[in-house]
């Protein structure tokens, strides 16, 4: 894949995936996670790893590329994230030790399918995994729906995050549909524009928290 090809939307990936900085900083400074969900970053963490591996597999950088930058930060935020979550807390959804046994799991997925079948074969197995984390990633800012709805702020969701997740969404559908030609890059992105438009149009309705 040439640097036509990797240039642009590898920016706009490393991008979304810094978007969480300023909500991690936040968790940090106020030493609480408040109500946002986990899900959106343990479902990063998974679907950035599992590209990274797809990537390689398949011998693409511009996939493996900014998923492995975007493993590198989740990572950090998974962390930054459970070091100030309560013990009890339960609308992450669900709570610290199912998204813990849930990132172990796949992780195991992960290193058996890549060391037990064909590279092909491993690719495609990972593609349809990373296809469906991907919708979950995308739409896990919006377990905070409901918080947002009854609250009627938006206090629980990140705005920085919503506006990148539309563009970097509606850039990867254009990027894999016409030059990739991936299916398993092109459709999860699908739900993560509906998803960054979804938010912008709570933000509308509700606008910033203080």
């Amino acid at each position: 894949v040439g640097g036509a090809r990797t240039g642009l939307p590898t920016l706009s990936a490393v991008l979304m995936y810094m978007a969480p900085v300023a909500a991690m900083m936040r968790i940090m400074a106020n030493k609480s996670v408040g109500k946002f969900p986990l899900l959106p970053y343990s479902a990063m963490l998974v679907n950035c790893i599992i590209y990274a591996v797809y990537g390689a597999l398949v011998r693409s950088p511009g996939v493996m590329i900014p998923n492995a930058i975007g493993s590198v930060l989740a990572t950090f935020y998974v962390t930054i994230f459970m070091l100030h979550c309560p013990k009890t807390a339960d609308w992450l959804p669900g709570s610290r030790k199912a998204h813990v046994i849930a990132l172990s799991s796949f992780a195991a997925v992960i290193v058996a399918v890549v060391f037990g079948l064909e590279n092909l074969v491993a690719a495609k197995f990972l593609g349809w995994i990373g296809m469906t984390i991907a919708a979950v990633m995308y739409l896990g800012p919006l377990a905070a729906l409901k918080t947002c709805l009854e609250e009627r702020s938006t206090r629980s969701l990140s705005f920085t995050f919503s506006i990148v997740t539309l563009g970097h969404s509606s850039l990867w559908i254009f990027y894999a549909g016409t030059l990739l030609h991936d299916n398993l890059v092109m459709i999860p992105n699908v739900p993560g524009a509906m998803s960054g438009f979804l938010q912008l149009v709570l933000f509308a309705r509700f606008g910033f928290a203080q």
